[in-house]
């Protein structure tokens, strides 16, 4: 982009200077010369003015369409952080009704809160991980989907706690690669609004 910009602004400069010098060399001498040479200035400098919009243009669109996109991402890496902390507080409190009425309201039963997990994790499937740019991110949605599968076979045929102490691990190391990642673009996105 830089060099295009160089050779724009050489470009133009050289077409001034051939036009300088050929205004100089033979001016004009009646009222329809001059008439023809400020008609001439004017469609080059609406030309220039024109290309320099239009730029200026292109450059603020880009920009903008940047911090949409980072704000995009930052706002789908707080929904699956949200999920994740739902999943844990669904999955951790299953086996106990009391717990799970203060939990989901008191009308829950255990069928209503599996079906909540479900729902979160389905949730957290339909979060597009190739929009994200960011492979930590993925990864740790793609761990936690995982999990959740395993929890909807598990659960069911179960009454004791549904969590291991490693699918615990990747639970919480999956929610750290999060607020890592949205942590991150939310410095790009504060660095991009210092440039203005």
């Amino acid at each position: 982009m830089k060099k295009l910009q160089a050779a724009a602004l050489f470009g133009g400069g050289a077409f001034l200077g051939v036009f300088g010098c050929a205004f100089l060399t033979k001016p004009p001498s009646q009222s329809s010369d001059w008439a023809a040479w400020a008609q001439a200035f004017g469609s080059v400098g609406a030309i220039f003015i024109a290309w320099f919009v239009s730029k200026q243009q292109y450059e603020r669109d880009r920009r903008t369409e940047f911090e949409r996109a980072l704000v995009e991402r930052i706002s789908r890496l707080e929904l699956a952080k949200n999920l994740f902390e739902m999943i844990a507080g669904s999955a951790s409190l299953m086996p106990d009704r009391e717990q799970w009425g203060k939990f989901f309201g008191q009308q829950s039963t255990r069928e209503e809160q599996y079906s909540s997990l479900v729902r979160f994790g389905d949730a957290l499937k339909d979060i597009p991980l190739h929009d994200l740019a960011c492979p930590e991110a993925a990864s740790a949605i793609l761990h936690v989907s995982w999990l959740v599968e395993r929890l909807k076979i598990r659960i069911p045929q179960s009454t004791e706690f549904p969590w291991s102490v490693e699918e615990n691990m990747l639970l919480s190391g999956a929610e750290v690669q999060l607020e890592n990642a949205i942590k991150e673009l939310r410095q790009q996105l504060a660095a991009i609004d210092r440039r203005r």
